[in-house]
């Protein structure tokens, strides 16, 4: 179908053109009277006497109705695309810029508060801004940089703005500003002194060069001098320097220390564990030196009686007697292992040995661990029986010879025995030999038997075993 404006040919049965927009239909039936068959035609003349003047207006005023139509479209399709950015637009969070958002913080500062607390500082003074995220496009975190002061400390720290887009105002609306987890800087009014220090020395132990412990206590610590202070970038941590003397009755420790203090709410703190031992010299005083080698193993013994205790099944300990004036007589090869000092003053471990020499008959190793104990008036040391503890063991034993007992029996009448062994080479504690006995001791007639021994090493006793009876 083709257009009586433009000319163009559109499709059948369509309703307006696709060039000019000019309605096909209304036009087609209006020209009915001036058209019939088809362009080029002889018969398809205009007819009427203004038929020449027709031929020369008419495309002028197809183009001039165009248009106008043209523009209309125009004009709708710009309205149609405004009103969607509009829309678009009313949606739109607009995120703000580093000082628009600093400003926001000044002009909220009463809702800056604590915590723990709905108590708001009235001193914040919001200085800068370090981050700030949009979270699901209308939640808005802005993290900053604030400084405050009050009795305590000057603080910088930061802080955390929350804020919500109002789509109605298009604006950002506050919800709270609270202080950030991390403190950048204090400042504290409070100064750490001695006392601070003295409190935290407090049961605290020192080692000493000699290895010894010392527990820091209220009535032995003495001359307590802050050397240096250090604090680090926060101002809440410092790290000190100690100068102290500890005392007691016996020695005296000088000491160098440092320790770690943590800042908070105007007190500082001692940070466990953080005790570390510069220096540690400790000085013996002159009379309470402790002396014990030789000759103080004999003094201490000379004149006593050592006690074999006895093993199950004896009635009654062996006992060894050491002379008073020649105790080197029977107390021989002293051993000094080891000397301890205690953890209180004027107290001393000690782990020594010496050997019982019995004749030729046997010898006993006798060692000792004993706690010493300093006497202040009597300016020595005395063995603590309640922590003395003895062992021994035998080194030799020939009890070749001779050896004769009396014995009662349970009706109180009295017999003897005459024993004469002799050692065996192969076996050192087994002997033979014999045994005389005076009076009948059980199944035992009066007479010589000849009989076998042996030595038990760890309880010293001997058992014997009678045979053949010899006269």
């Amino acid at each position: 179908m083709k257009c009586p404006k433009c000319f163009l040919e559109n499709s059948a049965g369509q309703g307006f053109c696709s060039r000019c927009g000019s309605d096909l239909m209304d036009e087609n039936q209006g020209r009915d009277s001036y058209y019939s068959g088809s362009r080029g035609s002889a018969q398809n003349v205009l007819k009427g006497p203004d038929s020449a003047a027709d031929k020369k207006t008419n495309p002028l005023r197809r183009g001039a109705l165009a248009f106008p139509l043209l523009l209309l479209v125009m004009l709708l399709l710009g309205a149609v695309i405004f009103g969607m950015s509009q829309l678009f637009a009313r949606d739109e969070v607009i995120e703000p810029d580093d000082t628009s958002l600093l400003s926001l913080a000044k002009d909220n500062a009463d809702l800056f508060t604590d915590r723990y607390s709905d108590i708001p500082f009235a001193s914040a003074e919001f200085l800068s801004v370090r981050e700030a995220e949009v979270d699901g496009e209308d939640y808005y975190i802005l993290t900053g940089i604030f400084r405050r002061e009050d009795d305590l400390a000057v603080y910088e720290g930061e802080f955390q703005l929350y804020s919500i887009w109002d789509s109605k105002e298009r604006n950002w609306q506050v919800q709270s500003i609270l202080p950030g987890s991390k403190t950048l800087y204090v400042d504290p009014k409070t100064v750490l002194n001695s006392e601070d220090v003295r409190k935290s020395l407090a049961y605290l132990t020192v080692r000493s060069d000699q290895g010894n412990l010392w527990q820091v206590l209220a009535d032995n610590l003495e001359n307590l001098t802050i050397a240096d202070i250090e604090k680090d970038e926060s101002g809440t941590s410092a790290t000190a320097k100690v100068d102290f003397v500890l005392a007691s009755v016996m020695r005296e420790l000088s000491a160098t220390v440092s320790l770690k203090f943590n800042w908070s709410y105007g007190t500082w703190h001692y940070e466990r564990g953080s005790l570390d031992i510069l220096a540690a010299k400790e000085v013996p005083k002159a009379e309470a030196v402790f002396n014990f080698g030789e000759a103080e193993v004999k003094a201490l013994w000379a004149g006593q009686t050592l006690q074999l205790a006895p093993s199950s099944g004896q009635i009654s300990a062996i006992q060894v007697s050491i002379p008073l004036e020649t105790p080197e007589a029977v107390l021989q090869n002293i051993e000094i292992f080891e000397i301890t000092p205690g953890s209180q003053d004027g107290v001393y471990d000690v782990r020594y040995a010496f050997d019982i020499n019995i004749g030729d008959w046997f010898v006993i190793n006798w060692q000792a661990e004993q706690e010493f104990l300093f006497d202040l008036e009597g300016k020595s040391y005395y063995p603590n029986q309640d922590k003395s503890v003895f062992h021994w063991e035998s080194r030799e034993i020939n009890i070749s010879g001779e050896w004769f007992g009396q014995y009662s029996t349970p009706d109180n009448k009295t017999f003897t025995i005459k024993l004469n062994i002799v050692q065996r080479a192969e076996n050192p504690l087994h002997y033979i030999g014999e045994m005389t006995i005076s009076s009948p001791k059980g199944d035992l007639a009066p007479g010589t038997y000849a009989v076998t021994a042996e030595v038990n090493s760890e309880t010293l006793l001997l058992n014997l075993n009678y045979g053949e009876w010899l006269s």
